[in-house]
């Protein structure tokens, strides 16, 4: 019996100090000029969160993980930034100085700019293609017809809205502006002409059917497709909390250097994030239902449809209200999500103050509380975790 207590004790005291820190929504009572966004108490172990003003931002947005919230957070004022001279031929404006271009040469035309020459002189260095109209590019001065598909290219720039420059292996002789998701698992490409583009939803992942790539260790700039790491568990439904971090999420990955594309089991725990209860949480991985579901929708996406300048903002071309948008915006967040550098515990159960501050550059103005938060969530954010009693 008294043994029984002693390790009920240890145990406890173990847990407690592998419990995860709490965040939620509060007052803070600021004083002497203070304006504190987020305040940690004495334990260390709950961050009450509150609004800034709207012309202000709190400091705690730059926080990447919990464990980087060791003090009080402030609300500072937010420089104003002003679109001037920045925004592409076909994309959304206000106001003519908004427009990328010289004067007299481009304006802002029923809320998009326009160019008004059919012959921009273009050579401003390495923006001089945006002076240039949407599908063309600038070469040796002068506006030209962008590249097709399978046309040779020298940098996406040169290719059609919604195509990638990349050369093929084995050979990686020529590089050609090719749609996304075309090459299938174990592919090797070459990415010297590619860069991330599209707000990064056409990115080097972009060109693997899978969506997920690792890099050639013995040639940097060759990458190889591979099949997304997958949870070992995929059913919603058993997911368990529990009070604190080391909860087991194995998965399985093909990348691993004994068995390069068969899948090895992968031991891995589950982590803390900015969430309202004391629970770790599995991360999302890019081989699981919840991901490859949505993706499967992103492929049905025909490129060739859309008539947007290849250095557009997405959401500022009109052209790209052909496509879902909430669609997008599921997908943009899964792909933060399964970035290990980022990673889905750290907004599993977010407080919606939390979400307006802390992690406001994941939900950009999305509520947690929505509808689409939950499916996306009880379908996929939290992925299940799997614990040995």
């Amino acid at each position: 019996m008294r043994l029984a207590l002693y390790l009920t004790i240890i145990l406890g005291i173990a847990q407690a100090q592998f419990a995860c820190p709490t965040f939620s929504c509060g007052k803070i009572k600021n004083q002497n000029g203070e304006k504190k966004c987020v305040e940690v108490n004495d334990k260390g172990d709950h961050f009450t969160t509150q609004h800034c003003d709207k012309d202000e931002f709190c400091s705690a947005s730059l926080w990447k993980n919990p464990s980087q919230a060791t003090a009080d957070a402030y609300c500072y004022k937010r420089h104003e930034m002003k679109s001037i001279n920045f925004t592409v031929p076909g994309d959304y404006c206000n106001n003519t100085v908004e427009c990328f271009g010289k004067q007299g040469e481009v304006d802002c035309i029923k809320n998009k700019c326009t160019l008004t020459t059919d012959s921009p002189y273009c050579d401003l260095g390495p923006n001089k293609h945006q002076m240039c109209n949407v599908n063309q590019y600038c070469m040796n001065k002068v506006c030209v017809p962008a590249k097709k598909e399978g046309q040779i290219c020298r940098g996406r720039y040169e290719c059609e809205f919604g195509l990638q420059c990349y050369a093929k292996g084995p050979l990686f002789s020529k590089f050609k502006c090719y749609p996304p998701h075309k090459l299938g698992d174990d592919y090797e490409f070459d990415t010297s002409m590619m860069t991330n583009g599209y707000d990064n939803f056409l990115g080097y992942d972009s060109v693997c059917e899978s969506h997920y790539s690792v890099i050639n260790e013995d040639y940097p700039t060759r990458r190889i497709c591979r099949k997304g790491d997958r949870s070992e568990e995929q059913d919603t439904n058993k997911l368990r909390q529990r009070e604190g971090i080391g909860g087991f999420c194995n998965y399985y990955t093909y990348n691993d250097p004994s068995a390069p594309g068969s899948p090895v089991k992968v031991k891995d725990y589950s982590k803390c994030g900015f969430n309202r209860d004391s629970s770790a949480w599995c991360s999302l991985r890019r081989g699981d239902n919840s991901f490859t579901k949505v993706l499967e929708q992103i492929k049905k996406i025909d490129w060739n449809d859309i008539n947007c300048h290849v250095y557009s903002n997405i959401y500022g071309c009109d052209e790209f209200s052909k496509i879902d948008k909430d669609l997008m915006k599921k997908f943009e967040k899964l792909m933060k999500q399964t970035d290990n550098s980022f990673g889905s515990p750290v907004v599993a159960n977010n407080d919606k103050c939390v979400a307006e501050t802390i992690t406001s550059s994941f939900w950009q103005g999305d509520s947690p509380n929505s509808a689409d938060y939950l499916s996306l969530t009880l379908a996929s954010v939290l992925v299940v975790v799997l614990y040995m009693t």
